[in-house]
């Protein structure tokens, strides 16, 4: 057996040394770093998505990536189209127009009947799966369309029922849109900065001063949290959000300096930086898995937060992360799986037996190989 960089198995053709723990995995030393192959261990997989200079440049920043709910991860690039990447045939689709007619996106919305819904130049559009071209047709969710009559593309977007659905722009526009209302919020940055309660009864975003809303979805109430003032109790500058999570008893929101967690049950808030386990203070996306456990990204790399010593652990590392990494989000795809994108890349991780396998050595590892 083979094992090539052209099939994203390990980081780079030029290998120079081999060597077999105990525990049975392959170490396999190369130019890009060392790369663990484990035949048994599918907790984690490591994707790389694309090797194209247009998906490696700095220049082609990520959006936010979705799912359809089955099979397939969508990762847009604000200037240069969107990757398809099936997690169950573990292959790459990539989505760009060569007659310059579809020059990127920031979100897309897979549709029915292999289609789906580009959100680019203010807009949504439909793109034919099979062969990539912009067609025209309606969208599942005629609600949708109403967003555009507001400034910026959509970044994020939670379908409450069939009469209700919530809308985040690249604007500062936060939308509830009904059959017969747009109620208009101000929600602040340049990512979403907003999410669902654990309970799905509230929804959570950042204000433009950066103080945390929570917002019911039943009777509309909104309170705030003056995060701006309990700031000024702690040492922590607390800038440049880009992703927000609930675990159950706390609101975890990204920063460019650490993590910021707001316990609504206590009302108290908490910064964490590398003096508490992350990998990185520069954190740019967070997940909860189905147990409510906080992963977040870094620049150095995934790490999941550990309750009972109130510190995080490493998961994964990132030892040649760029600038394009920090663009990246993260999902919940379904109750045992989480998906990671950082810029070309994207890592699968199953929680719980991740850590199953984790507490039973003094060492993390992941694959890099199907």
């Amino acid at each position: 057996m083979v094992y090539k960089r052209r099939n994203s198995l390990i980081s780079s053709n030029y290998i120079y040394s081999l060597e077999r723990d105990y525990k049975g995995d392959i170490w396999v030393a190369t130019d890009n770093g060392i790369d663990v192959i484990n035949y048994y261990n599918k907790t984690v997989l490591q994707r790389q998505l694309s090797s194209q200079p247009d998906f490696t440049n700095l220049l082609y920043t990520s959006g936010e990536s979705s799912f359809d709910g089955s099979q397939s991860l969508f990762i847009p690039f604000q200037k240069f189209g969107f990757l398809k990447y099936n997690i169950v045939a573990d292959s790459v689709e990539v989505f760009t127009a060569g007659n310059g007619e579809f020059k990127g996106a920031n979100y897309i919305i897979p549709g029915k009947n292999n289609y789906a819904w580009a959100s680019r130049n203010g807009q949504l559009v439909q793109v034919n799966l099979g062969t990539g071209q912009i067609t025209s047709g309606s969208i599942h969710n005629p609600l949708l369309l109403k967003a555009e009559k507001f400034s910026g593309d959509i970044i994020w977007y939670w379908q409450q029922n069939n009469h209700s659905v919530y809308v985040r722009k690249s604007s500062p526009y936060l939308l509830h849109i009904t059959n017969d209302t747009i109620e208009v919020m101000q929600c602040g940055g340049f990512k979403p900065n907003v999410t669902i309660s654990a309970d799905s009864s509230s929804i959570w975003y950042l204000n433009l001063e950066l103080n945390l809303v929570k917002k019911s979805v039943l009777s509309g109430q909104a309170d705030t949290v003056l995060l701006q003032e309990k700031l000024k109790q702690v040492d922590f500058s607390f800038s440049n959000p880009r992703h927000i999570a609930d675990d159950g008893e706390s609101i975890w929101m990204t920063g460019q300096n650490g993590l910021l967690r707001y316990n609504y049950k206590t009302n108290t808030i908490k910064p964490y930086t590398v003096n508490e386990g992350l990998s990185h203070t520069s954190t740019y996306s967070l997940v909860t898995d189905n147990a409510n456990r906080v992963w977040a990204a870094s620049i150095g790399g995934i790490d999941v937060y550990d309750r009972s010593g109130d510190l995080f652990r490493p998961a994964i590392s990132f030892p040649a992360s760029t600038y394009m990494d920090a663009f990246g989000s993260a999902l919940k795809i379904s109750e045992d799986r989480l998906a990671f994108h950082a810029g070309n890349k994207v890592f699968l991780i199953q929680p719980d037996a991740f850590l199953r396998i984790k507490n039973r050595g003094s060492f993390y590892r992941y694959r890099k190989c199907r």
